[in-house]
């Protein structure tokens, strides 16, 4: 300190022995570079706001000449969007001297885009070193973009089905969404920060694979494979897996993303078809080496088949052949020499004996090439101890022999190299020295330099700081007394471990080692500024957040020789991301519950679905829920975190003893909140579980009624503010309303089922009556028009009989064969009119309702013959495809002629009025326990609006005055009458089906002998 008490500068000063001014020249230097070099603008404002100083990082933001913008007023270059906000600012800050104010705006560039920046105003006006207003800026365009981009990614992966994960550059985990936590069973925040080894099994090799998807998205491409992982649980894994890189629109790497799908079953069934494969092939293939056994005069005893493979050589071409023959001249001498040396050495101190050797020998294949072998070998003993023989392995090694001759082809390229290197060396010396003259000459320019640069570095509002290449502080701003609390001396003399807390330590030297690695990589050159954000501890005990540029300083010759940096609080911005944080949670928690609500329908599962979310996803240390009836016994609850302990509670709830925080929550609306449960709650039983959690209460009610209580606990990281309050009511009124649905659902499902009943009760009632009144009319109907046919059948019969016996007789009497064909057709004819008589005739009489033993094709061939003669009239062709290995079952057979007559009447009507002609198909079959009879016409088929209301009493499809509507409704009323159904299938020109089911009944109790007669 001087003696007026004034701060001294931490710069160094000048020494008694270096020349005059020196000291001067070297804080200029420091200066110039620390304005020069900062990524950082800075420039100088007027009252008016007019440019008094602009620095070089200035021009390059705006990308202006130099002087361009002195003299000019700096609002001219702000966006009109931001130009209030600025003014005000700006109004501000004249009036509060020495004060700082910081704002985010919008600057024009030259080429007229946008640049957004992040500005911090000083008001240094009453220093007469600077007179103006120091405004230093930062560029914030990539971030802003950065921002946008990541809140957009984020909403399009975090709800995606496949595991979605970002790592940064250091290789740590950024993000992971809902769908890796549910596939790794770990928490989003247990994930963040940490390297993807933690998801790797320890059977997988996960530094190579980690190099592999790194190498392969370095290039642009996109690594797929599958990964053998781990769960948290411990459980091993497969996933299908595949990584590409994030890139900003400047083609700059932003994250490493992985996407993610559990493949266990599949590579199950792969490793087990692989495991099966394995075996047979190991049992179907030989070793690829060449085992042979030679005896001690060098003949082969035996080769194995894999000597075709290695020589070209069939197993036996190859027994037949010599040591001669097979080793090249260089290698037989080595072979030779190699086996005179163990014979001679067997059993002695040098060899041992009888051990193994191992030679480097070249052979000659078929195909005239040769190829290098290694070759193990070993002697086999007799039973007195003496060698008999020689077993060795030959085993390829020409790849190998590639790969060292390639080797020393490299080292003498290399060693030239070197040379070459060493001459440009001697060149670039040259040239350093040309440069340091030059720099001399520049000096004096430094001297007058040097004031200015000391100001602006010493009243920006950042931390402006160097360092040696070791991290040893040569110079920091007197700013940080604003943002640690230190004194620029006490700065000064802190180490970088003292500085920063050890997880930002850890960030920062890593950084730190990957640039250094950078440049080494590269040779030389610049690095470009990199941007951390740290936490830097300060004097009070308390830490501080900064956003960090840092940039290294470099020389052509010595690598890095200087560190500079420029620190700026970021405490609010961290807060807010924080709270941007903790909002996110809690909504999640919210969109959890609110689609349990939209689909559970269940009120158990609801509950205790609800409970498992406040837990799982909010983070609540436990919940519970309990619904009350009208007297306050619990009638259900659900809970999650609790267990066991929430016994005793429940209990306690059913027999109506309500505890303090429910009595309260009951007796006023909004939360009820326990701070300290130790005093307030002493007669709870969830008290020694979690005897210091703060616990919110709220009763579940919508409208006038109340359906139960909602509590939690939370645990201390969550502070019980306002804001969780009122979250915390949000999602009870969304449980609430989700009672009261469910409730109202069932009210409402109740009455409708009620109205199911009435409404079929009724139709029931209304079908009868309809059935009756038609059954009645045709009775009606049927009994006239029987007595008219019995009426007629008895003229007729008379005549067709005399016709039919005088018929016969001629042709007893004739002897001219075409006469007696004639007299044939015309007996065959009036018997066939006889039939038909008959059967009209015995379907006119009146017959009570009686079921008997019958045959259904009898039954079908009797109704067909009734409607032969207008069948075949209008040229509609009965097929008939009749079972005959169906049994007989009980039945009116007069009832289902009646039934089966109406079906046939109705198709012929049908067919003739569309086409004049037609085909109907009758079948008969057994399906099961019943009998089966389809009815399948041609005709123009029955429209879908019509198909399901034909069997209605009067309804039709004919037109007016063709058809009563009652035929096809008493069929319907018979065939039920049997215990069986008719119904009908159609498509709207594509004919129609009408098939009757009657069940196939065994018993002889209500066999008689009439229907056993009449079936014969």
């Amino acid at each position: 300190m001087q003696e007026d008490g004034a701060e001294t500068s931490s710069l160094p000063t000048a020494s008694g022995d270096g020349p005059p001014g020196h000291a001067l020249q070297e804080d200029d230097r420091r200066f110039r570079a620390l304005i020069e070099n900062s990524s950082d603008a800075i420039v100088v404002l007027d009252r008016e706001g007019n440019v008094s100083y602009e620095s070089p990082s200035f021009l390059r933001l705006a990308g202006l000449e130099p002087s361009a913008a002195i003299g000019h007023n700096f609002f001219e270059g702000v966006h009109p969007d931001d130009m209030l906000k600025v003014g005000e600012a700006f109004d501000l800050l004249l009036a509060t001297p020495g004060g700082t104010l910081r704002a985010e705006v919008c600057v024009q560039h030259i080429d007229g885009s946008w640049r957004w920046v992040e500005a911090i105003g000083t008001n240094l006006l009453d220093d007469p070193s600077v007179h103006g207003i120091v405004i230093n800026m930062r560029d914030i365009s990539d971030r802003k973009r950065a921002e946008e981009r990541i809140t957009f990614l984020s909403a399009m992966v975090e709800n995606s089905p496949v595991s979605v994960i970002a790592t940064d550059a250091s290789r740590r985990i950024i993000y992971v969404n809902q769908a890796t936590e549910q596939l790794y069973g770990y928490q989003k925040e247990e994930l963040l920060g940490k390297d993807p080894a933690v998801l790797s099994s320890d059977c997988n090799s996960t530094p190579s694979i980690e190099e592999q998807i790194w190498d392969t998205v370095s290039r642009g491409e996109i690594w797929t494979g599958e990964v053998l992982n781990r769960k948290k649980s411990g459980e091993p894994f497969h996933v299908q897996a595949s990584a590409r890189a994030l890139l900003d629109e400047n083609g700059e790497f932003i994250a490493l993303i992985r996407f993610q799908q559990d493949v266990t079953d599949r590579k199950r069934a792969e490793e087990a078809l692989r495991d099966s494969e394995s075996r047979y092939r190991l049992l179907a293939e030989n070793v690829t080496d060449v085992i042979y056994f030679i005896d001690m005069e060098a003949r082969p005893i035996h080769v194995s088949p894999s000597v075709e493979r290695l020589l070209g050589y069939s197993i036996e071409e190859a027994m037949s052949r010599s040591m001669e023959q097979t080793l090249t001249p260089a290698s037989l001498e080595v072979a030779r020499e190699a086996l005179a040396k163990a014979v001679r050495l067997r059993g002695t101190e040098q060899e041992g004996p009888y051990g193994k050797k191992t030679l480097e020998l070249e052979m000659r294949r078929k195909d005239g090439s040769t190829v290098w072998t290694e070759n193990t070998m070993s002697f086999v003993l007799g039973q007195d101890g003496k060698p008999v023989g020689i077993l060795g392995v030959s085993r390829d090694i020409s790849e190998r022999k590639r790969v060292e001759y390639e080797l020393e082809r490299h080292r003498e390229r290399l060693e030239e190299e070197v040379q070459k290197r060493t001459a440009e060396l001697v060149t670039s010396n040259e040239q350093l020295l040309h440069e340091i003259a030059e720099r001399e000459r520049a000096e004096d320019e430094l001297v007058r330099s040097e004031a200015r640069y000391r100001m602006l570095a010493e009243h920006v509002s950042d931390v402006i700081w160097s360092m040696t290449p070791d991290l040893k502080y040569t110079y920091i701003s007197p700013a940080v007394t604003r943002l640690r609390g230190y004194t620029v001396e006490e700065a000064m003399g802190q180490t970088i471990q003292e500085v920063l807390t050890p997880e930002s330590l850890q960030t920062a030297l890593e950084m730190r080692a990957e640039e250094l690695a950078r440049l080494k990589a590269r040779g030389s050159g610049e690095l470009a500024p990199r941007t951390l954000e740290v936490e830097m501890t300060c004097k009070d005990g308390s830490t501080v957040w900064t956003e960090t540029v840092i940039s290294y300083l470099t020389d052509p010759i010595r690598g890095v020789v200087g560190v500079l940096g420029v620190s700026r609080d970021i405490s609010e911005r961290k807060r807010a991301e924080e709270r941007i944080k903790r909002l996110n949670v809690v909504l999640r928690a919210m969109r959890a519950v609110n689609q349990l609500i939209t689909k559970e329908k269940d009120i158990d599962r609801l509950l205790q679905g609800a409970c498992a979310h406040l837990v799982e996803t909010r983070g609540y240390a436990s919940a519970w829920i309990a619904l009350l009836d009208d007297s306050g016994g619990c009638v259900t609850a659900a809970e999650a975190g609790l267990g066991q302990d929430f016994r005793p509670l429940i209990e306690r709830l059913k027999a109506g003893q309500l505890v303090d925080c429910a009595r309260k929550a009951l007796a006023q609306s909004g939360i009820v909140t326990t701070e300290d449960p130790s005093s307030s709650c002493v007669d709870c039983p969830l008290l020694a579980s979690q005897p210091r959690r703060t616990a919110m209460t709220v009763r579940l009610e919508h409208g006038a009624k109340v359906y139960g209580l909602l509590s939690v606990s939370i645990p201390a990281e969550l502070p019980a503010d306002e804001e969780e309050r009122s979250l915390f009511t949000e999602l009870a009124t969304d449980i609430s309303f989700a009672l009261y649905s469910i409730e109202g659902e069932e009210k409402r499902r109740q009455a409708d089922e009620n109205i199911r009943e009435a409404n079929a009760q009724l139709r029931q009632a209304l079908q009868q009556v309809e059935a009756s009144q038609a059954q009645l009319l045709q009775s009606g109907k049927l009994a006239a028009i029987g007595e008219l046919i019995s009426g007629v059948t008895h003229e007729l019969n008379n005549p067709l009989a005399a016709i039919s016996m005088y018929s016969e007789l001629l042709i007893e009497e004739v002897a001219d064969e075409g006469i007696q064909r004639t007299l044939r057709k015309l007996k065959a004819q009036a018997d066939r009119a006889g039939a038909i008589v008959r059967n009209l005739l015995s379907f006119a009489r009146k017959h009570e309702p009686r079921k008997s033993y019958i045959s259904i094709n009898e039954c079908v061939a009797r109704t067909v013959e009734l409607r032969a003669y207008e069948l075949n009239l209008d040229n509609i062709q009965v097929v008939l495809r009749l079972d005959d290995s169906l049994p007989n079952t009980m039945a009116d057979f007069n009832q289902l002629q009646q039934v089966f007559l109406n079906i046939i009447t109705n198709a012929h009507q049908v067919m003739t009025e569309a086409r004049g002609r037609g085909t109907l198909v009758i079948q008969t079959r057994r399906a099961g326990d019943m009998i089966q009879v389809r009815f399948t016409d041609d005709g123009p088929g029955i429209p879908a609006d019509k198909l399901d209301r034909i069997f209605e009493p009067f309804f039709t499809t004919k037109d007016v005055g063709k058809g009563t509507g009652l035929g096809l409704s008493i069929c319907y009323g018979i065939v039920q009458g049997h215990g069986g159904r008719i119904y009908a299938e159609s498509e709207e020109g594509m004919g129609a089906r009408f098939v009757v089911e009657l069940p196939i009944i065994v018993s002889g109790n209500e066999h008689n002998a009439e229907g056993t007669a009449q079936t014969r």
